[in-house]
């Protein structure tokens, strides 16, 4: 079954997770994470979002 279609409020405040496939690891080493940050940014100033707080959790 499909997912239904998110819901999006201006001025609205959402929680972000992202999670591997199986629970594995997103990030290989340090340079992935970096590249991380890197499209982070990017997408920030590209559409023009906030970001309050964030961090990245390892295992």
């Amino acid at each position: 079954m499909a997912r239904k279609p998110r819901l999006h409020s201006p001025g609205a405040v959402y929680h972000v997770i992202l999670r591997g496939n199986a629970r594995h690891d997103i990030f290989a080493d340090d340079k992935d994470r970096y590249r991380f940050y890197s499209i982070l940014e990017k997408s920030v100033e590209r559409f023009n979002h906030r970001i309050h707080g964030f961090c990245l959790m390892t295992t």
